[in-house]
Protein backbone atom coordinates (compact mmCIF):
# COMPACT_ATOMS: atom_id res chain seq x y z
CA UNK A 1 0.00 0.00 0.00
CA UNK A 2 1.59 3.46 -0.95
CA UNK A 3 -0.26 6.54 -0.10
CA UNK A 4 -3.54 4.86 0.66
CA UNK A 5 -3.78 3.10 -2.11
CA UNK A 6 -3.26 -0.51 -2.65
CA UNK A 7 -1.37 -2.01 -5.93
CA UNK A 8 -1.22 -6.24 -6.56
CA UNK A 9 0.03 -8.29 -9.48
CA UNK A 10 -2.11 -10.60 -11.52
CA UNK A 11 -0.99 -13.68 -12.94
CA UNK A 12 -2.94 -16.15 -15.55
CA UNK A 13 -1.28 -18.76 -16.36
CA UNK A 14 -2.49 -20.14 -19.80
CA UNK A 15 -2.16 -22.28 -22.76
CA UNK A 16 -4.95 -19.93 -25.14
CA UNK A 17 -3.53 -19.25 -28.58
CA UNK A 18 -1.76 -15.29 -28.71
CA UNK A 19 -5.27 -13.86 -30.25
CA UNK A 20 -7.41 -15.73 -27.21
CA UNK A 21 -5.38 -14.51 -24.69
CA UNK A 22 -4.91 -11.01 -25.77
CA UNK A 23 -8.69 -10.99 -26.14
CA UNK A 24 -8.42 -12.02 -22.24
CA UNK A 25 -6.32 -9.80 -20.96
CA UNK A 26 -8.42 -7.10 -22.76
CA UNK A 27 -11.83 -8.22 -20.82
CA UNK A 28 -9.07 -8.34 -17.54
CA UNK A 29 -8.55 -4.58 -18.43
CA UNK A 30 -12.00 -3.51 -18.71
CA UNK A 31 -12.80 -4.57 -15.07
CA UNK A 32 -13.52 -1.26 -13.18
CA UNK A 33 -14.16 -2.48 -9.61
CA UNK A 34 -13.03 -5.05 -6.91
CA UNK A 35 -16.33 -4.86 -4.59
CA UNK A 36 -17.06 -1.76 -3.75
CA UNK A 37 -13.64 0.12 -4.29
CA UNK A 38 -12.36 1.16 -7.70
CA UNK A 39 -9.92 0.00 -9.68
CA UNK A 40 -7.78 -0.24 -12.45
CA UNK A 41 -5.76 -3.22 -13.94
CA UNK A 42 -3.15 -2.52 -16.97
CA UNK A 43 -1.55 -5.55 -19.17
CA UNK A 44 2.36 -5.50 -17.87
CA UNK A 45 4.05 -7.99 -20.38
CA UNK A 46 3.44 -11.84 -21.83
CA UNK A 47 5.57 -14.04 -20.76
CA UNK A 48 6.45 -17.49 -22.53
CA UNK A 49 7.46 -19.39 -19.71
CA UNK A 50 8.11 -23.11 -22.02
CA UNK A 51 10.32 -20.85 -23.82
CA UNK A 52 12.22 -19.99 -20.09
CA UNK A 53 12.02 -24.09 -19.42
CA UNK A 54 13.73 -24.63 -22.17
CA UNK A 55 16.47 -22.36 -21.65
CA UNK A 56 17.10 -23.71 -18.20
CA UNK A 57 17.23 -27.03 -19.61
CA UNK A 58 19.73 -26.10 -22.28
CA UNK A 59 21.96 -24.83 -19.65
CA UNK A 60 21.77 -27.53 -17.70
CA UNK A 61 22.56 -29.47 -20.66
CA UNK A 62 25.54 -27.40 -21.49
CA UNK A 63 26.65 -28.31 -17.50
CA UNK A 64 26.39 -32.01 -17.98
CA UNK A 65 28.23 -32.16 -21.32
CA UNK A 66 30.74 -30.35 -19.82
CA UNK A 67 31.16 -32.84 -16.85
CA UNK A 68 31.65 -35.90 -19.14
CA UNK A 69 35.22 -37.27 -19.75
CA UNK A 70 36.81 -37.93 -23.08
CA UNK A 71 36.55 -41.51 -22.22
CA UNK A 72 32.87 -41.73 -21.10
CA UNK A 73 31.53 -40.11 -24.07
CA UNK A 74 33.15 -42.43 -26.39
CA UNK A 75 32.03 -45.28 -24.61
CA UNK A 76 28.45 -44.08 -25.04
CA UNK A 77 28.63 -43.10 -28.66
CA UNK A 78 29.74 -47.07 -29.08
CA UNK A 79 26.38 -48.25 -27.06
CA UNK A 80 23.83 -45.26 -29.24
CA UNK A 81 25.44 -46.86 -32.07
CA UNK A 82 24.83 -50.63 -30.87
CA UNK A 83 21.37 -49.75 -30.32
CA UNK A 84 20.12 -47.57 -32.84
CA UNK A 85 22.43 -49.97 -36.01
CA UNK A 86 19.05 -51.79 -37.12
CA UNK A 87 19.07 -54.45 -39.41
CA UNK A 88 18.27 -52.62 -42.78
CA UNK A 89 14.88 -54.34 -44.07
CA UNK A 90 13.80 -54.25 -47.92
CA UNK A 91 11.63 -56.05 -50.31
CA UNK A 92 13.04 -59.28 -51.70
CA UNK A 93 11.83 -61.74 -54.35
CA UNK A 94 10.32 -64.54 -53.14
CA UNK A 95 10.12 -67.88 -54.77
CA UNK A 96 9.79 -68.77 -58.79
CA UNK A 97 7.01 -66.02 -59.09
CA UNK A 98 9.34 -63.10 -57.85
CA UNK A 99 6.57 -62.69 -54.99
CA UNK A 100 7.39 -59.21 -53.03
CA UNK A 101 8.45 -59.77 -49.26
CA UNK A 102 10.55 -58.89 -46.60
CA UNK A 103 14.08 -60.58 -45.76
CA UNK A 104 12.72 -62.74 -43.01
CA UNK A 105 10.05 -64.76 -44.47
CA UNK A 106 11.72 -67.78 -45.29
CA UNK A 107 13.62 -68.10 -41.85
CA UNK A 108 10.94 -66.60 -40.01
CA UNK A 109 8.25 -69.49 -38.12
CA UNK A 110 5.43 -67.18 -38.37
CA UNK A 111 4.53 -65.02 -41.55
CA UNK A 112 2.12 -62.33 -42.27
CA UNK A 113 0.13 -62.23 -45.63
CA UNK A 114 -0.96 -59.14 -47.01
CA UNK A 115 -2.42 -58.26 -50.49
CA UNK A 116 0.36 -56.43 -52.50
CA UNK A 117 4.06 -54.67 -52.90
CA UNK A 118 2.99 -51.30 -51.38
CA UNK A 119 1.27 -53.50 -48.41
CA UNK A 120 4.62 -55.30 -47.91
CA UNK A 121 6.68 -52.17 -48.38
CA UNK A 122 4.21 -50.49 -44.99
CA UNK A 123 4.80 -53.81 -42.83
CA UNK A 124 8.55 -53.38 -43.29
CA UNK A 125 8.85 -49.74 -42.10
CA UNK A 126 6.21 -50.84 -38.75
CA UNK A 127 9.60 -53.66 -38.33
CA UNK A 128 7.82 -56.92 -39.94
CA UNK A 129 10.70 -58.74 -42.02
CA UNK A 130 8.24 -62.00 -42.20
CA UNK A 131 5.85 -60.45 -44.65
CA UNK A 132 4.91 -61.69 -48.11
CA UNK A 133 2.01 -60.61 -50.57
CA UNK A 134 -0.70 -62.80 -51.93
CA UNK A 135 -0.82 -60.99 -55.38
CA UNK A 136 -4.18 -60.35 -54.50
CA UNK A 137 -6.86 -62.89 -55.57
CA UNK A 138 -4.36 -64.86 -57.99
CA UNK A 139 -2.41 -66.21 -55.16
CA UNK A 140 0.62 -67.77 -56.00
CA UNK A 141 1.32 -71.71 -55.67
CA UNK A 142 4.60 -70.61 -53.52
CA UNK A 143 2.68 -68.42 -51.12
CA UNK A 144 -0.21 -70.98 -50.78
CA UNK A 145 2.96 -73.88 -49.99
CA UNK A 146 4.80 -71.29 -47.88
CA UNK A 147 1.55 -71.57 -45.46
CA UNK A 148 1.54 -74.89 -44.58
CA UNK A 149 5.38 -75.00 -43.62
CA UNK A 150 4.82 -72.10 -40.53
CA UNK A 151 4.06 -72.46 -37.03
CA UNK A 152 1.61 -69.52 -37.31
CA UNK A 153 0.23 -67.74 -40.06
CA UNK A 154 -1.59 -64.14 -39.88
CA UNK A 155 -2.92 -62.64 -42.64
CA UNK A 156 -3.56 -58.69 -42.66
CA UNK A 157 -6.17 -57.39 -45.37
CA UNK A 158 -7.88 -54.27 -46.13
CA UNK A 159 -10.69 -52.85 -44.46
CA UNK A 160 -13.66 -52.84 -47.25
CA UNK A 161 -15.68 -55.40 -48.96
CA UNK A 162 -12.60 -56.38 -51.59
CA UNK A 163 -10.84 -57.16 -48.12
CA UNK A 164 -14.06 -59.80 -47.59
CA UNK A 165 -13.95 -61.48 -50.96
CA UNK A 166 -9.95 -62.10 -50.91
CA UNK A 167 -10.23 -63.03 -47.27
CA UNK A 168 -12.99 -65.87 -48.27
CA UNK A 169 -10.26 -66.88 -51.28
CA UNK A 170 -7.07 -67.11 -48.62
CA UNK A 171 -8.97 -68.99 -46.62
CA UNK A 172 -9.85 -71.05 -48.98
CA UNK A 173 -6.27 -71.84 -50.17
CA UNK A 174 -3.95 -71.15 -47.59
CA UNK A 175 -2.71 -72.11 -43.91
CA UNK A 176 -4.06 -69.33 -41.85
CA UNK A 177 -4.09 -69.51 -38.28
CA UNK A 178 -5.07 -65.70 -37.35
CA UNK A 179 -6.74 -62.69 -38.93
CA UNK A 180 -6.61 -59.01 -38.79
CA UNK A 181 -8.14 -55.96 -40.71
CA UNK A 182 -7.85 -52.54 -41.33
CA UNK A 183 -10.30 -50.29 -39.60
CA UNK A 184 -13.12 -50.34 -41.77
CA UNK A 185 -13.13 -48.27 -45.44
CA UNK A 186 -9.25 -48.54 -44.97
CA UNK A 187 -6.22 -49.87 -46.83
CA UNK A 188 -3.21 -51.65 -45.16
CA UNK A 189 -1.03 -49.29 -47.59
CA UNK A 190 -2.32 -46.18 -45.20
CA UNK A 191 -1.74 -47.25 -42.32
CA UNK A 192 0.62 -46.06 -40.12
CA UNK A 193 3.43 -48.04 -38.65
CA UNK A 194 2.03 -47.23 -35.19
CA UNK A 195 -1.56 -48.29 -36.36
CA UNK A 196 0.17 -51.69 -37.98
CA UNK A 197 1.88 -52.54 -34.92
CA UNK A 198 -1.65 -52.19 -33.13
CA UNK A 199 -3.81 -54.05 -35.40
CA UNK A 200 -1.34 -56.99 -35.15
CA UNK A 201 -1.53 -57.14 -31.45
CA UNK A 202 -5.31 -57.19 -31.54
CA UNK A 203 -5.34 -60.38 -34.67
CA UNK A 204 -8.38 -62.60 -33.91
CA UNK A 205 -8.31 -66.61 -34.33
CA UNK A 206 -9.21 -67.75 -37.49
CA UNK A 207 -12.13 -69.74 -35.89
CA UNK A 208 -13.58 -66.83 -34.26
CA UNK A 209 -13.96 -64.76 -37.37
CA UNK A 210 -15.01 -67.32 -39.68
CA UNK A 211 -18.10 -67.98 -36.81
CA UNK A 212 -18.48 -64.39 -36.58
CA UNK A 213 -18.46 -63.29 -40.42
CA UNK A 214 -20.28 -66.76 -41.23
CA UNK A 215 -17.48 -67.37 -43.75
CA UNK A 216 -17.84 -71.25 -45.25
CA UNK A 217 -14.80 -73.08 -45.76
CA UNK A 218 -14.99 -75.70 -48.77
CA UNK A 219 -13.01 -78.44 -48.20
CA UNK A 220 -11.28 -80.30 -50.82
CA UNK A 221 -13.94 -82.68 -51.30
CA UNK A 222 -16.96 -80.44 -51.53
CA UNK A 223 -15.04 -78.00 -54.32
CA UNK A 224 -13.94 -81.50 -56.78
CA UNK A 225 -18.10 -82.61 -55.79
CA UNK A 226 -19.35 -78.32 -56.86
CA UNK A 227 -16.62 -78.37 -60.15
CA UNK A 228 -17.76 -81.78 -61.11
CA UNK A 229 -21.82 -80.82 -60.77
CA UNK A 230 -20.78 -77.68 -62.37
CA UNK A 231 -19.32 -79.20 -65.86
CA UNK A 232 -22.40 -82.13 -66.11
CA UNK A 233 -24.76 -78.83 -66.57
CA UNK A 234 -22.52 -77.00 -67.83
CA UNK A 235 -24.57 -75.65 -71.17
CA UNK A 236 -27.96 -77.21 -70.46
CA UNK A 237 -28.93 -73.93 -68.45
CA UNK A 238 -30.17 -76.35 -65.63
CA UNK A 239 -29.65 -75.58 -61.97
CA UNK A 240 -28.80 -78.43 -59.28
CA UNK A 241 -30.49 -78.35 -55.52
CA UNK A 242 -28.16 -79.72 -52.53
CA UNK A 243 -28.88 -80.33 -49.35
CA UNK A 244 -26.51 -79.10 -45.86
CA UNK A 245 -24.36 -82.74 -46.19
CA UNK A 246 -24.09 -82.32 -50.26
CA UNK A 247 -26.24 -84.42 -51.13
CA UNK A 248 -28.26 -83.89 -54.45
CA UNK A 249 -31.92 -83.69 -53.93
CA UNK A 250 -33.28 -81.95 -56.92
CA UNK A 251 -32.64 -80.68 -60.57
CA UNK A 252 -34.52 -77.91 -62.56
CA UNK A 253 -34.18 -75.80 -65.45
CA UNK A 254 -33.20 -72.44 -64.93
CA UNK A 255 -36.08 -70.91 -65.67
CA UNK A 256 -37.93 -73.24 -63.22
CA UNK A 257 -35.78 -72.45 -60.31
CA UNK A 258 -37.42 -70.17 -58.21
CA UNK A 259 -40.43 -71.68 -58.37
CA UNK A 260 -39.20 -75.35 -57.55
CA UNK A 261 -37.38 -73.53 -54.64
CA UNK A 262 -40.47 -73.40 -53.17
CA UNK A 263 -40.99 -77.43 -52.91
CA UNK A 264 -37.72 -78.25 -51.92
CA UNK A 265 -37.47 -76.09 -48.51
CA UNK A 266 -34.22 -78.63 -47.08
CA UNK A 267 -32.29 -77.19 -50.16
CA UNK A 268 -28.53 -75.64 -48.85
CA UNK A 269 -26.59 -75.07 -51.75
CA UNK A 270 -27.62 -74.43 -55.35
CA UNK A 271 -25.18 -75.16 -58.55
CA UNK A 272 -26.54 -73.69 -61.66
CA UNK A 273 -25.54 -73.04 -64.72
CA UNK A 274 -26.29 -69.32 -65.14
CA UNK A 275 -25.68 -66.29 -64.03
CA UNK A 276 -26.22 -64.99 -60.06
CA UNK A 277 -28.54 -62.34 -60.33
CA UNK A 278 -29.61 -59.89 -57.29
CA UNK A 279 -32.83 -61.74 -57.55
CA UNK A 280 -31.27 -65.35 -57.16
CA UNK A 281 -29.68 -63.80 -54.53
CA UNK A 282 -32.66 -62.41 -52.21
CA UNK A 283 -34.62 -65.74 -53.50
CA UNK A 284 -32.32 -67.86 -51.98
CA UNK A 285 -31.64 -66.02 -49.24
CA UNK A 286 -35.20 -65.92 -48.13
CA UNK A 287 -35.41 -69.70 -48.32
CA UNK A 288 -32.73 -70.58 -45.69
CA UNK A 289 -29.71 -71.29 -48.83
CA UNK A 290 -26.44 -70.29 -47.48
CA UNK A 291 -24.39 -71.41 -50.67
CA UNK A 292 -24.65 -70.46 -54.73
CA UNK A 293 -22.30 -70.90 -57.07
CA UNK A 294 -22.40 -70.07 -61.07
CA UNK A 295 -21.42 -69.07 -63.96
CA UNK A 296 -21.38 -65.62 -63.23
CA UNK A 297 -21.74 -63.47 -60.60
CA UNK A 298 -24.13 -60.53 -62.03
CA UNK A 299 -24.33 -57.29 -60.88
CA UNK A 300 -24.70 -57.31 -56.79
CA UNK A 301 -26.49 -54.12 -54.53
CA UNK A 302 -27.29 -55.82 -51.53
CA UNK A 303 -25.66 -59.20 -50.05
CA UNK A 304 -26.66 -60.72 -46.95
CA UNK A 305 -23.19 -61.08 -44.90
CA UNK A 306 -23.96 -65.05 -44.24
CA UNK A 307 -24.58 -65.88 -47.46
CA UNK A 308 -21.50 -67.07 -50.00
CA UNK A 309 -21.36 -66.80 -54.13
CA UNK A 310 -18.74 -68.36 -56.23
CA UNK A 311 -18.38 -68.86 -59.59
CA UNK A 312 -16.99 -71.95 -61.25
CA UNK A 313 -13.77 -70.42 -62.54
CA UNK A 314 -13.12 -69.76 -58.69
CA UNK A 315 -13.37 -73.61 -57.82
CA UNK A 316 -11.21 -74.47 -60.45
CA UNK A 317 -8.43 -71.62 -59.29
CA UNK A 318 -8.90 -73.61 -56.04
CA UNK A 319 -8.42 -77.10 -57.04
Amino acid sequence: MREGKSYGTIIVPTGLDQATASLLAATIESIERVGPFKCKIKLSAFEDIREERKKKIIKRAKEILSEITAEEWSGSLEALKEITEVKKREIVSYGEEKIPAGTDVEKSREIILVEGRADVNVLLKAGYGNVISIEGGNIPKSVVELTKRKDKVTVLLDGDTAGDKLLKTVLERCKVDYIARAPKGKEVEELTPSEVRRILRNKEEVERVISKLHIPKLSKEEREKALTIAENIYGKLKAVFLDGKWKIIGETPIVDMMKELDKTPETKIIIMDGVITQRVLDKAYSKGIRRIIGQRIGEIEKKPGDIEILTTEELKEDT
